[in-house]
């Protein structure tokens, strides 16, 4: 990408990430969680009552430390539980993407782009596959319509 491609690219690049964030802070869903939500987390599944929250917390924490086979089995736990979960379903594809499974995680994005409560994060995922693709034009288009989405109100 030439560097006036990417001087076009970045803000719209950092205004989904912000979008995403505030959306994901609202929920409670970041994947910064804190120590105590962890150890919430470990004490659950030691007791026995684990929930789809809990499986995804802790798939979201497993992502964030880059434990990919970890946390795509903790989303696909929480998938087991309810099979139409946005936040799984989103973590599940953001751990196919790390992996280098585009294709199957460009898939999964677009089948719950239309269902999902947070679509900043989901079209700003769909931008990093395009991006890690080397699809920069397109990358640019679906982060622009991630934001053009986001700013008509779908949060």
């Amino acid at each position: 990408m030439t560097a006036a491609g990417w001087n076009r690219t970045l803000p719209l690049v950092v205004a989904l990430l912000v979008i995403a964030a505030a959306s994901a802070a609202q929920e409670g869903a970041s994947t910064s969680t804190t120590v105590a939500e962890e150890e919430r987390v470990r004490w659950s599944v030691e007791q026995g009552g684990v929930s789809k929250r809990d499986f995804v917390l802790r798939g979201n924490l497993l992502l964030a430390g880059n434990d990919l086979a970890k946390a795509l089995m903790a989303f696909d736990k929480a998938l087991e539980l309810d099979a139409e979960d946005a936040s799984a379903l989103t973590g599940r594809a953001i751990v196919l993407a790390r992996q280098g499974k585009f294709d199957e995680a460009e898939q999964l994005l677009r089948q719950q782009l239309p269902l999902t409560p947070d679509p900043a994060r989901v079209y700003l995922e769909l931008g990093r596959i395009h991006e890690q693709r080397g699809e920069h034009t397109k990358a640019l288009s679906v982060f622009r319509e991630g934001i053009r989405v986001h700013e008509q109100g779908r949060r």
